[in-house]
């Protein structure tokens, strides 16, 4: 898979990662994609959303999981965009 020959390369890159994970989501590997996920938080440093992530997955399943997850990611990137000026340096 090209995804992970890139990643193998340059294993912190997120976009790739992030790709990886939709990828795998896509094709029903929830395993592969559910790693990938916990990956990229690590790699973004949210340890509190990986451990929410695993509870929400052990609870609810990996496609539950996923989608609360990208909503609260949602949220917060909507909470900043309206505490600051997206165009200033």
């Amino acid at each position: 898979m090209p995804l992970r020959r890139a990643l193998s390369r340059s294993p912190r890159h997120e976009p790739a990662m992030e790709r990886l994970e939709m990828a795998c989501h896509r094709a029903g590997r929830s395993e592969d994609a559910s790693d990938a996920r916990r990956t990229l938080l690590g790699m973004r440093r949210a340890f509190e959303r990986v451990e929410r992530l695993a509870a929400a997955i052990e609870k609810d399943g990996w496609e539950v999981a996923r989608s609360s997850d990208l909503r609260s990611e949602l949220a917060a990137h909507l909470a900043a965009a309206e505490s600051s000026d997206a165009f200033r340096d």
